[in-house]
């Protein structure tokens, strides 16, 4: 009993590593000097027949990408009430919908997306030495 104890908080352990450290494409070598965030810009479409009330629903939703969004990044953690604040960096998503924001400070910055489906805006902190993700979906 103890043994099948020791062997399930083994495997518990195991299981609860985070992704990168078992992931072969993160190299320890290519920890960033200061911090980066990764922006990625998708959205949903809806696949099948329509369904009329009774039937068998055959939708599917799949994720698509949105290339070419506009990305504005901004100091701190909220430039939307403040019109008067310059942003840091524009830049636009590549053919995955993502966009990498490299050499930053650590700290906390505003980022915003606008596409043709829309502007939305979200808050991060970054830390040294570590990427953060930051995802719109519209």
């Amino acid at each position: 009993m103890k043994n099948f104890l020791i062997l399930v908080m083994a495997l518990i352990g195991i299981t609860s590593c985070s992704k990168d450290s078992f992931d072969p494409a993160v190299s320890l070598q290519n920890v960033p000097e200061k911090s980066e965030i990764m922006v990625g810009v998708t959205y949903l479409v809806w696949t099948g027949d329509q369904c009329t009330p009774g039937c068998s629903n055959s939708e599917s939703q799949e994720v698509s990408y949105i290339a070419n969004a506009r990305i504005t990044l901004y100091p701190g953690g909220d430039a939307t009430s403040d019109a008067s604040e310059q942003p840091i960096m524009e830049l636009t998503t590549n053919s995955e919908g993502t966009s990498l924001i490299e050499d930053l400070q650590p700290g906390e910055y505003t980022v915003m997306v606008e596409t043709e489906l829309g502007q939305k805006t979200r808050s991060t902190i970054t830390q040294l030495g570590k990427r953060s993700y930051v995802d719109f979906s519209f």
